[in-house]
């Protein structure tokens, strides 16, 4: 009796470990772990086997850096694809969150699209905390009549424009006016790749 009940927290705890692996790897890919137990069964081989069979094929994902990264270690990712080609591949669109750029120097590294009215009073010398290959897109638009402000600085150093000079928004005619400019990061310098202006003429 004393043996029996020395062995109910192992054999709860085995329990519990089958019944977790097969939620996860019945969602994960699709492995299921097919014993069932009940009181008083004896763990076997084949039971063992199942569990090992499950833990292998489990995704390899691990922790990263810190205790939120999550860090795929081999082969391709794919959202909404089970066939990925590619590191990450994405069968659908994408959409990134705007966020409203402030200050002289802002911070980059929250999203890859930025919003700004023209007539916002920001003269920007350099974008902050970027990575490494990182790409970003500026949205500048503004209202009727309004009078234009923002203006982002031309530096060899941080921020390479095309033309080599600052930009500054025109002043905006209509709300429609919108001028879409798009940069990419070297990890020291950010460049400007590409310029697309729809403007209305005063």
């Amino acid at each position: 009796m004393k043996k029996d009940l020395m062995l109910l927290p192992i054999k709860s705890l085995i329990v519990g470990m089958f019944f977790a692996i097969g939620i996860i790897a019945t969602s994960a890919i699709g492995i299921t772990i097919t014993t069932t137990f009940t009181d008083g069964d004896t763990l076997t081989a084949a039971s063992l086997n199942e569990l090992r069979t499950a833990l292998v094929n489990l995704p390899n994902w691990i922790k990263g850096d810190t205790a939120t990264d999550a860090v795929y270690t081999d082969g391709n990712v794919g959202i909404g694809t089970t066939s990925p080609r590619v590191a990450l591949d994405i069968n659908g669109a994408m959409a990134f969150t705007s966020e409203t750029l402030t200050g002289s120097t802002p911070d980059v590294s929250v999203s890859n699209f930025y919003h700004v009215s023209a007539s916002a009073d920001e003269t920007i010398t350099e974008f902050a905390n970027g990575t490494e290959g990182q790409k970003i897109t500026v949205m500048i638009t503004g209202t009727c009549g309004g009078i234009a402000g923002f203006t982002i600085k031309h530096n060899a150093t941080k921020i390479y424009l095309g033309g080599s000079t600052d930009f500054t928004a025109t002043s905006r005619c209509s709300s429609a006016d919108i001028t879409i400019l798009e940069f990419i990061f070297n990890g020291s310098v950010w460049y400007e790749t590409n310029r697309t202006e729809h403007l209305g003429g005063c």
